[in-house]
């Protein structure tokens, strides 16, 4: 395993981390779920309802609508508990449980991204919290089935006023003519190729508008592992591969000079 990674000017603008447990709460009604908001509600004040999720798989699906026979349907929407500075969240559906920090401040306005050790950690803490009230209520306990890491990382193209191209910041570019670039758009979804475990990366990068309006680049970066007849214990340790698998393909896409490790 990867040694902690520290950055001076990490640029990710969101992290979530998720794992499925199958539909052990198919049949809740909305008064359940206001019951288990209770569960939460000192760290996380606010609730929102969210579209239902798209079905989790450890294997790469083709673009589309996923059809998942055999799952019941789901009687609930997903629902998001924020905390009161809204840069961490839970999500909650039938299915799986997420825990998701978001950057308030634009890229550059200090960092408060707690790592992915302490978004483990939390995760872990809040499907405990979970597990004891699925236990309160005669529930089956919940075992993970599909882990799930995506993280939403933005770069500026004129940091401090100085442009500077996707070459710059991506190792796979080469613009040989130097034109300004307008926009520009590149993914691939590749295998884990990690031993005995199925899982998928899908990877992302194009041009966009930074929320301060500056012109820039994302690159997401979204990891599926199979945890099906794991423990919450050796599930941890496959979420901690994958995330070192999304930190390879990171390092070998980012131009070094663009991160400053501390």
């Amino acid at each position: 395993m990867q040694t902690v990674r520290r950055f001076a000017n990490a640029p990710v603008t969101q992290m979530t981390l998720t794992v499925s447990f199958g539909p052990v709460f198919a049949g809740l009604t909305m008064l359940d779920v206001a019951d288990l908001f209770q569960q939460y509600q000192a760290r996380y004040p606010y609730f929102q309802h969210l579209p239902i999720a798209q079905p989790m798989f450890a294997t790469a699906q083709p673009a589309g609508p996923i059809f998942a026979f055999g799952q019941p349907p789901p009687e609930l929407p997903r629902v998001m508990f924020s905390a009161a500075d809204l840069q961490t969240s839970i999500y909650f559906q039938f299915d799986r449980l997420s825990v998701d920090w978001r950057r308030q401040a634009p890229l550059g306005a200090g960092d408060t991204y707690p790592g992915y050790e302490a978004m483990l950690e939390r995760l872990i803490a809040e499907i405990d919290v979970l597990r004891a009230w699925a236990k309160s209520r005669g529930l089956p306990d919940l075992l993970p089935q599909v882990g799930e890491l995506a993280y939403s990382n933005a770069f500026e193209l004129l940091p401090g006023g100085i442009r500077r191209s996707l070459a710059d910041i991506f190792t796979f570019y080469r613009n040989s003519r130097q034109a300004e670039m307008h926009a520009f758009n590149c993914n691939w979804t590749e295998p884990l190729n990690m031993e005995q475990t199925e899982g998928y990366l899908n990877a992302v990068v194009q041009s966009t508008l930074l929320n301060d309006g500056q012109t820039g680049a994302i690159f997401n970066l979204l990891g599926l592992i199979n945890m099906v007849g794991t423990d919450w214990i050796s599930g941890q340790q496959l979420l901690s591969r994958l995330h070192d698998r999304i930190a390879e393909v990171f390092d070998g896409t980012i131009q070094p000079e663009v991160l400053q490790k501390v």
